[in-house]
């Protein structure tokens, strides 16, 4: 999984020639690493800090141009976007069995595009056989804002994923904190209690299994007969 990650970081996460620390850290780092991302929220949060100290130190002896400070920042948390990927890429093949036909974004195999063209057929066969009905647009307002983690984590249970997967899927996404920049001066950090991450690459893949309960209860009441479709699709 990880070596996966390392493959595919440069074209994944923005930053300066951020995979260039990957090529001069020792065995043994490497084999640290991989512990950690194997064990993450398992060991202790000062055994991660050890760890990423090393790494920043390796940093300044591979890197004789100098960093900024968003530089370095930008690799402090590097740590947090390679397991999102490696993570991203252990779920999508699961999403792809699990999660309804009808959600078509951010699954590999399905188009963005197979809603919006099925609804123009919709319009067109509505229009053409003068028939009557009422579409029902429905849209997340902030969200990936809105991500209650307890729910997010009873969907993953529903969905058969075991609780370990579900500690370390949770430890990710309520990892992050969030300052304010007023006049390039940056405020305190805070601890964020709900929502998953813009721009993150487990972020769309989560929110997939958040819409799947709307799906799902829509899909309840069509077999329940309190919705019916326009037309057979």
């Amino acid at each position: 999984m990880l070596h996966y990650t390392w493959l595919n970081l440069s074209a994944k996460v923005g930053g300066r020639d951020i995979i260039d620390w990957w090529q001069f850290m020792s065995g043994s780092l490497r084999q640290q690493l991989r512990g950690w991302a194997r064990n993450i929220g398992v060991g202790s949060k000062r055994e991660k800090e050890t760890l990423m100290t090393q790494i920043m130190q390796l940093d300044v002896q591979a890197d004789s141009s100098g960093l900024n400070e968003d530089e370095w920042a930008q690799r402090y948390y590097l740590e947090d976007q390679l397991l999102q990927i490696a993570f991203a890429y252990r779920l999508d093949p699961i999403a792809h069995k699990t999660i309804s036909l009808n959600q078509t974004a951010f699954i590999k195999g399905r188009n963005l595009l197979e809603g919006p063209l099925a609804l123009i057929e919709i319009v067109h066969e509505l229009r053409s056989k003068k028939l009557g009905g009422i579409l029902l647009k429905l849209d997340f307002e902030k969200a990936y804002d809105r991500v209650n983690w307890e729910f997010l984590a009873e969907l993953l249970r529903c969905k058969g994923f075991e609780e370990a997967y579900i500690h370390r899927v949770l430890q990710l996404v309520s990892g992050g904190q969030t300052s304010i920049s007023i006049n390039g001066v940056i405020g305190p950090y805070l601890r964020n209690k709900k929502g998953v991450r813009q721009g993150d690459p487990l972020s769309p893949l989560l929110f997939n299994f958040i819409a799947e309960a709307l799906s799902g209860i829509l899909s309840a009441a069509g077999a329940a007969g309190h919705l019916q479709g326009v037309v057979p699709i």
